[in-house]
């Protein structure tokens, strides 16, 4: 707990100048002196780099003046090396993580993990990026419902870029919801290898985050057939369902991977506040905006309380499918 000193003649205000940071507020010369590390759980070039780096840019401007932001790529275990490494870090708000809680929330439902989520410092939501089925643009499967009904007589390929990972389990729980028979799944390196397979015809679906499919979907090579927004997201790609449409309006808004700004246990409150203010007025910039504009990726600026809202609103998911959460994630 912070101490705080007082007076009876200055109050609040304290009585060393050497103690200003002690008296509600990170001392931010000092704070700026040292680097911060921004840990990002992918590889670099990839879409949640891209979204990581350039939030780094952003974030540094609304930190004291002179802090610089080094990201980081800590990856494998889907995000727990990185989740570990936040977990055990120094608390003074020198090293950050952007993650997808959702898959990290999943591993630590299914067994024990190196990290506790609950634990971490909530900052704030980079983007949400809702789930969207996918099929190649030369499938039979024009429309969501003609693949509902393969799906469900059917065993298809499902092209995965990784078990266990939002994506995968935002398919699995919608595949359950409408009683798919189980498909056959196959896992690649990535969304460019899984949406090769699609366009050669060797698996029949796929499900991505719906904004990086817009390169793929103007060029013809793939159909995007419903997607997990709250609402129609027609600036990236216009005219697609949503779940509501498909009888799924319970998952539209949760089945969804996000980028969420942590801290590690145990900060310093007012080190904590600091960089909550900083990433609130980050996440709400002119220059986040831009960053959206000129890219095309969605951005859903949440606050911390939003945010932890959100991840519970996963969590009840997840207890309410356990079967299903346990069939598809090991440790």
């Amino acid at each position: 707990m912070t101490s705080r000193i007082r007076t009876p003649l200055i109050g609040v205000l304290c009585v060393l100048a050497m103690l200003v940071a002690a008296c509600g507020g990170a001392d931010s010369a000092d704070f700026a002196s040292e680097e911060v590390t921004l840990l990002i759980p992918r590889s670099a070039g990839g879409g949640y780099d891209t979204y990581a780096r350039a939030f780094a840019e952003v974030l540094e401007d609304h930190l004291p003046e002179g802090t610089t932001i080094v990201p980081e790529n800590v990856t494998g275990a889907a995000g727990r090396i990185a989740a570990a490494e936040l977990a055990g870090a120094d608390p003074d708000g020198h090293t950050l993580l952007v993650t997808d809680p959702e898959g990290l929330l999943a591993y630590q439902m299914v067994g024990d993990t190196s990290y506790d989520l609950d634990a971490f410092e909530t900052f704030g939501t980079l983007a949400v990026r809702p789930s969207a089925f996918v099929v190649g643009s030369g499938s039979s499967h024009v429309t969501f419902e003609d693949l509902r009904s393969a799906l469900e007589s059917e065993q298809l390929v499902f092209a995965t870029t990784g078990v266990g990972s939002p994506t995968f389990l935002d398919a699995v729980f919608a595949l359950d919801a409408i009683g798919a028979t189980t498909p056959t799944i196959v896992p690649h390196e990535g969304s460019a290898e899984a949406i090769t397979s699609l366009v050669r015809g060797d698996s029949d679906f796929a499900v991505f985050a719906f904004d990086t499919l817009g390169d793929a979907a103007a060029d013809g090579d793939v159909d995007v057939l419903l997607q997990f927004s709250e609402t129609p997201l027609d600036d990236i790609i216009a005219g697609v369902p949503t779940g509501a449409d498909a009888g799924l309006g319970d998952y539209d808004g949760i089945l969804a991977s996000s980028l969420v700004v942590y801290g590690p246990p145990e900060m310093p409150e007012d080190v904590a506040t600091m960089l909550r203010d900083a990433v609130e007025a980050a996440v709400t910039s002119d220059a986040w905006q831009a960053f959206a504009d000129e890219t095309g990726r969605v951005i859903t600026p949440q606050d911390a309380e939003t945010t932890e809202e959100r991840v519970q609103a996963r969590r009840d998911l997840y207890e309410s499918n356990m079967d299903v959460l346990e069939e598809y994630v090991e440790l």
